[in-house]
């Protein structure tokens, strides 16, 4: 990102949405849908339903809340088969993870989800995914004193894009369009010159901000 303040060639945003019944705390959620959109490049998006194995078929409320049909889980592949084209899909677009970092809205794709699944398939968490830019602490850090306490939404993204002045596109809880408009925040950040880097990392099963 030569013309801006972010020390990295490539921000890929990322974006899960996962299985739920919208009741328990506890219940054990998988990722259904695995979004990854380029900040600087169009057109080669990485979108893919994923099959849940413990709770195969979507709660009413799962599929309400995210529009995912069971018809598209039933036709994907599983988690770990999609991750592996996930890792296909970087080096056939030429994503080194040295010159990258993922950018979430919040520490809940990493820190929770990522994290639960990758144990859950009983995988090691990759590195990629041990450190990430979670945007929204980026734009919080740039606010006055009680400007936080005024944003107006239910959701970080919601809160962000009102605030820049940005009209959200797509669905909200489809990954892809939550990924389309986080892209477009964290541009705006990048244009106003706020430094845009790594602040979270997990460590010991612990998130460390920077």
């Amino acid at each position: 990102m030569t013309f801006y303040n972010c020390p990295f060639d490539h921000l890929l945003i990322l974006d899960f949405e996962t299985t739920s019944d919208g009741e328990k705390h506890d219940y054990p959620f998988e990722v259904i849908q695995f979004s990854v959109v380029p900040l600087d490049l169009e057109g080669i998006a990485f979108n893919k339903f994923v099959r849940p194995v413990v709770n195969p078929i979507l709660s009413n409320y799962c599929a309400d809340f995210t529009g995912i049909k069971q018809e598209f889980l039933n036709a994907a592949d599983t988690f770990l088969v999609v991750y592996k084209q996930f890792l296909e899909w970087l080096q056939k677009n030429g994503f080194q993870e040295r010159k990258l970092a993922i950018v979430c809205d919040s520490s809940q794709d990493m820190w929770r989800i990522a994290q639960y699944q990758f144990r859950l398939v009983r995988e090691t968490m990759p590195s990629m995914f041990r450190q990430w830019i979670n945007i929204k602490r980026t734009f919080d850090d740039g606010l006055e004193d009680g400007q936080k306490n005024k944003l107006v939404g239910k959701s970080n993204i919601e809160k962000m894009s009102s605030y820049l002045g940005i009209e959200l596109s797509g669905k909200a809880h489809d990954a892809l369009s939550d990924c389309l408009n986080i892209a477009a925040i964290t541009q705006k950040i990048l244009e106003i010159g706020c430094p845009v880097t790594i602040n979270e990392m997990l460590c010991c099963s612990a998130i460390v901000s920077s």
